[in-house]
């Protein structure tokens, strides 16, 4: 079935069967200075951000020890891995990294911040930015699809992002959550959502 990998800021990383629940194994960090955010499983590796020092990190999952670091000097928000490219959103733009050695491979130009990230079924990154959404295409630019999700009343930004096959669903710190057809690039009316407004962040989502 599976397992589903769990970090927790005062105790080991652990895994879970999917089917049962059960902890099938803890993986001891080498530090307390650790609180794992945004994870994704790289063959033998986890890859995530690390909210202690805003870093992205590699870590070996058989010997908890740190593969590989990545310094961006920014508030990173979010990753996706898609094929061998660790993708970072930062306060300060997103990067595409090799998900190996953590090494940048580009910079996205013509983005100052990014919040969110999701994959398609295609492997394409789409972007939650401040305010709008977006794709990165093949050559590595970003492509907006929507300009203002809030209508252009506010300056917040996308919190989350999640791509289904019709539907691109966003939560937005100021409106909540809303759905872009992804034929026509139109949007539903927003849903409020609990604690939506005024700057408040939104709930992550998942399809």
């Amino acid at each position: 079935m599976g397992m589903q990998y769990i970090a927790h800021r005062s105790r080991p990383t652990s895994s879970r069967d999917l089917a049962s629940g059960q902890p099938e194994d803890e993986v001891q960090l080498p530090s307390e200075d650790f609180n794992l955010e945004h994870m994704a499983l790289h063959g033998d590796f986890i890859l995530a951000s690390n909210a202690y020092d805003a870093t992205a990190v590699r870590i070996d999952l058989s010997t908890g020890e740190v593969a590989g670091l990545y310094i961006p000097d920014e508030v990173i928000w979010d990753v996706e891995l898609i094929d061998d490219s660790l993708w970072v959103a930062h306060y300060g733009g997103l990067v595409e990294l090799d998900a190996e050695t953590l090494e940048p491979r580009q910079t996205i130009q013509g983005v100052a911040a990014a919040y969110a990230l999701a994959a398609d079924e295609t492997g394409k990154l789409w972007v939650g930015l401040d305010d709008e959404a977006g794709t990165i295409n093949d050559s590595g630019q970003l492509e907006p699809v929507v300009a203002a999700v809030s209508g252009g009343d506010s300056g917040g930004n996308v919190d989350d992002i999640e791509v289904s096959e019709h539907s691109v669903w966003i939560t937005h710190e100021d409106v909540g959550l809303v759905r872009l057809d992804r034929a026509t690039s139109q949007l539903d009316e927003p849903i409020t959502l609990p604690g939506a407004g005024a700057f408040a962040p939104t709930f992550d989502v998942a399809l």
